[in-house]
Parts: C-alpha cells; sequence; structure tokens
C-alpha cells in the first residue's frame, strides 16, 4: 500500500529560504557529495551522517530517499544515527538493494532522554526500504521521557551480534516506547527484539509495547522475543508473523516481583524453536497475559505454550482456534493460573477438557522443511472456530475457504486456512508457476484463470464462483490428490505487457461430499511483478 512518507528537518545555513510544508532530502553513496545541497537526486549527498546534521530542525516532516549502496564507515559515516521527529529514510528501491552497516555499533536510534533531547516520536518517524546487518543492534528505540513510537515497513535486519531490535522504556513519566513494524525479517542475530520495561526507581515505572505484523523472526542465537518487565509492564502484540528455527523460546516472557508481561498474537506460526514455543519465568506476585487465537504452535524443542514459572504468578491464557503439535509438551500450565481455549488440537491430549478441543495429528504438509499449512483430509480443516469468520490467516486469506470441498467453507484450525488450490512461485513474465492440487484419491480438477481480479462471490450449485464471466480461459484438467498434491505446471508468456496485469485462477474438483459431486476450489490471485 502507498503511503505519504514524512521526515522532520531543521534550518541550516545552506538552506535559507525552507518550505514549512514536508519535502524530501536524496542521498547516494555512489553518485553523491556532501558538497551538494541534497534537495535532488541530481544533488544527492553521499553520507546519512551529513544529511542528518544538515537538514534543518524545522518542525515540518521530511523524507530521506536513500539510494542503493552500501552505507558504512568507509564511505564515511558515523555510527549510531540520531534520527529525530517526523525524519524517515526510504531506500526507494527496497531493502534487497540499501544497506546500512558498522561492526560493534547500533545503526538507527530512536531516543527520548530528559536529560539531553526529550524526543516525541510518533509513525511519521521510522525508516523504509533497508537492509540493516553486520552490526551490535539494529534499531535502538528508548526513552525515559516521551512517547517513541516510530514505524517501519519492509526492513532487514540480520548479522547483528546483539539485538536486532531493541525497545526499552526506563523513564519516570507517562512516555511509552510502542513501535510498529511490518513486513520486516529478522534472521541470524544473536536475539530477534527486546521488549523491556525497565522503570527508574521503586516508584517509577516503564511502558514497552511491540507492535509486529507480516513478519518474520528466525534463526537467532537465543530467543526470538524477549518480553521482559523488570519494572513496568511489557507486551508484544504478534499478527500474521513466524517466529521460527531460534535456539532459544520463540517468544519468552519474564517479570520482577509485581509486573506484568503478557503476549497477543493471531495468524502466527511459532515453531521448530529449541526451546518452547512460548513460555518464560515470573518473579513474585507478577501477572502473565496471553491472548492467542488462529495460531500455530509446532515442533518447538520443549513446550509448545508454557506459562510462566515462579513463585506467586498469577495468570491469564486464553488459546483460540489454535493448533498445538509435534512439541516436547504441547501445553504447559506452569505456575497456574486461568485457562480458557476453545476449538484447539492439543496432539497429546492436554486441552481435551477445553470445549471443542481435540487431540489428532493435524496432518501438516511438510513440517520437517518448515511447512506447517494443512493437507486435504486434516481432522483440523473445517473443524474450527466459527468467531474467526471474515479474519485473515498468514497468508492474508480470508476465512474460511471450503477446504472439503462440500460447497459450504467453515473455519479451519490454525494459522493457515487449507487452499484445494493453492500458488506457488514469483510471477513475472516468462516465469513458471505452479499450482497444488488437492482432493480426494480418484478426483480431478479442471482449471481456469481469467486477466482480471476476482468478482465476489457468485454461489453456484458448486459453492462459490469468483471468475469474470466471459474472461476465462481453461488451463486444462489435472488429477487432484489428498497429499502430496497433483502440481500443475505453467509457464507465463515472456512479454513485458503482462506486468501489472492481475490475473485469478480457479478450478472445479470432483468431490463425493458435494451435492452436485463437484466443488469449486478457492480462487488465487497475484499481480505479475517486473
Amino acid at each position: 500500500m502507498l503511503r505519504t512518507r514524512l521526515a522532520l528537518v531543521l534550518i541550516t545555513p545552506m538552506c535559507l529560504a525552507l518550505p514549512t510544508r514536508a519535502s524530501d532530502w536524496y542521498v547516494d553513496a555512489l553518485n553523491g557529495s556532501d558538497a551538494n545541497n541534497g534537495t535532488t537526486q541530481a544533488t544527492a549527498w553521499k553520507t546519512l551522517t551529513h544529511a542528518l546534521a544538515t537538514i534543518p530542525t524545522a518542525l515540518v516532516a521530511h523524507t530521506v530517499h536513500v539510494a542503493p549502496g552500501t552505507y558504512n564507515a568507509a564511505l564515511g559515516e558515523s555510527y549510531p544515527l540520531e534520527m529525530r521527529p517526523g525524519l524517515r529514510l526510504s531506500g526507494d528501491q527496497g531493502s534487497s538493494f540499501t544497506f546500512l552497516e558498522s561492526a560493534g555499533a547500533t545503526l538507527l536510534a530512536f531516543r527520548s532522554i530528559a536529560a539531553t533531547t526529550g524526543y516525541d516520536f510518533d509513525a511519521t518517524s521510522g525508516a523504509d526500504g533497508l537492509t540493516l546487518r553486520y552490526s551490535a543492534v539494529g534499531l535502538d528505540m528508548s526513552t525515559n521521557w516521551n512517547h517513541v513510537s516510530p514505524s517501519f515497513q519492509d526492513v532487514v535486519i540480520h548479522g547483528m551480534s546483539g539485538d536486532a531490535v531493541s525497545i526499552v522504556s526506563f523513564g519516570f513519566t507517562p512516555g511509552i516506547a510502542h513501535p510498529r513494524l511490518s513486513n520486516v525479517r529478522v534472521a541470524g542475530c544473536n536475539r530477534g527484539f527486546l521488549i523491556e520495561a525497565s522503570g527508574s526507581t521503586t516508584s517509577s515505572f516503564g511502558n514497552a509495547v511491540l507492535d509486529l505484523a507480516d513478519s518474520v523472526v528466525a534463526s537467532c542465537a537465543t530467543d526470538g522475543l524477549l518480553v521482559s518487565a523488570g519494572q513496568g509492564t511489557a507486551q508484544a502484540n504478534l499478527q500474521r508473523c513466524r517466529v521460527s528455527s531460534n535456539l532459544g523460546t520463540g517468544v519468552r516472557c519474564s517479570t520482577g516481583s509485581f509486573m506484568q508481561a503478557g503476549l497477543t498474537a493471531s495468524a502466527t506460526l511459532i515453531a521448530r524453536n529449541s526451546g518452547s514455543g512460548v513460555g518464560g519465568v515470573g518473579g513474585a506476585n507478577s501477572h502473565g497475559e496471553y491472548h492467542l487465537s488462529d495460531c500455530t504452535l509446532a515442533n518447538n524443542g520443549q513446550s509448545g505454550f508454557s506459562t510462566m514459572t515462579g513463585t506467586g504468578v498469577t495468570q491469564t491464557t486464553t488459546l483460540r482456534n489454535c493448533i498445538l503439535y509435534g512439541n516436547l509438551d504441547d501445553f504447559t500450565n506452569g505456575a497456574g493460573g486461568s485457562v480458557t481455549a476453545g476449538y484447539c488440537d492439543s496432539g497429546d491430549g492436554d486441552l481435551l477438557a477445553q470445549p471443542h478441543c481435540i487431540a489428532a495429528n493435524p496432518l501438516f504438509v511438510d513440517p520437517a522443511n518448515g511447512d506447517f499449512r494443512l493437507q486435504f483430509g486434516s481432522p483440523c480443516v473445517e473443524s474450527g472456530d466459527p468467531a474467526s469468520t471474515g479474519a485473515l490467516d498468514i497468508l492474508w486469506h480470508a476465512r474460511p475457504i471450503d477446504g472439503d470441498l462440500d460447497t459450504l467453507g467453515e473455519v479451519d484450525m490454525g494459522a493457515f486456512e487449507f487452499e484445494t488450490l493453492h500458488f506457488r512461485g514469483t510471477p513475472r513474465p516468462g516465469a513458471w508457476m505452479l499450482f497444488e492440487c488437492w482432493g480426494a484419491t480418484g478426483s480431478t480438477t479442471s482449471v481456469g484463470f481469467s486477466m482480471q481480479a476476482p468478482t465476489p462471490a457468485q454461489n453456484t450449485p458448486f459453492g462459490n464462483f469468483n471468475l469474470v464471466p466471459g474472461s476465462i480461459v481453461q488451463l486444462g484438467s489435472v488429477p487432484a490428490l489428498p497429499g502430496p498434491p497433483h502440481m500443475m505446471v505453467r509457464r507465463l508468456p515472456n512479454n513485458p505487457w503482462l506486468i501489472g496485469k492481475t490475473l485469478t485462477y480457479q478450478g472445479l474438483t470432483g468431490s463425493a461430499a458435494a451435492p452436485q459431486g463437484q466443488a469449486y476450489t478457492n480462487a488465487t490471485s497475484f499481480v505479475v511483478g517486473p
């Protein structure tokens, strides 16, 4: 989604007449010069360090456009870059082309310190389209005074010797550290995220919150996320995220005495971590607050989900429409507390006493290689909580999808809503496209496509139909299999005219469960890229 990107500017001697509205600045590691004025691509500065020192301090918001290249000490950069309210760094060609790095240093710092700046950061501040790598800390967001709530998207952070992202509130005012990140990939760091409320004295409390959406936290040397409330309240909110293959706990919650740590997660996969998927320890009289819906916690080395251990810890746990399977222990109520679960699958039966819960093999597609989607015929397909109707799964599919081909869609358990027609590949001219065709043994799927976006569902005797009538081209008929699926392979024409075009595919599959003996698969749609 396109949006306006804003950043803060200051008045300097080189810019005597500045606009009072938002404007743009340019930095180019390959072609720029710090002797330029930075106001156009042709007159770009060379270093981000010079840009931040030169951009004026007037209270208007501005964007710093960062050209592809590597911004490091050899170029003349000096880290950390101390960011200011409203100032936004934008790698305009995306994170695959623009790199910030400095061994042993913090790269971007958003800090509100009472003794110095006292800044107040809102969502206009932040960064987009960057890779932060081979340093100590990628993003440092800390406060002991005002709010620090920048926003980030399309950011990659890897190779950090410390935390990829550090969010710390240690203040004695109502200030809060509360950044919002989306489409972020963290990998190969010592730890993914630190969300810490440490307060400052025995009578002052910090408040640290992370909002993380559509992101990956993987392959860290310790925990994926540490939610730590030493002196205050710390909270992580995850939406459509993957926390996997970390050598510690996926999400660890830890508190001091009388403090609170919490996790809220929806449509999130927490899998293959060496420790627990979710776990931790609490101080005396502390509180843990957990609310998970539409999540899959699988193949973790210890518990899939464990409430905090500790003397005198109180906890509230809600699990709704989740799958816990293949863990050393699927669910552990460490120090006791209130547990409410519904429409969940725990493979070892830990949740069977809860309403609408089952104990069954969910039939993941390929868990050994990290594919925790469901297969055709899974007991978790169309067995989920009706309250999740309309919610998006981890792949942005709206629930429900007709997963058993009876023409009636019902919600599935877990992070993935099962698709009977699933697209794999990167759509671009000349690329191969793979379509998984799922169904009962002996059935056949006939696949057609339209060069138009899917229409609102048209109700038919065969279920919902989403292709535009009169625009449909048939691709052919292939077997449909319960697992592994049949792969229909087709190649897009190598024609640049296709770039930006929307293609929508849908199949008609034989099904003994359908009233007419056949049912429409889900529609799958994509835009052809360059």
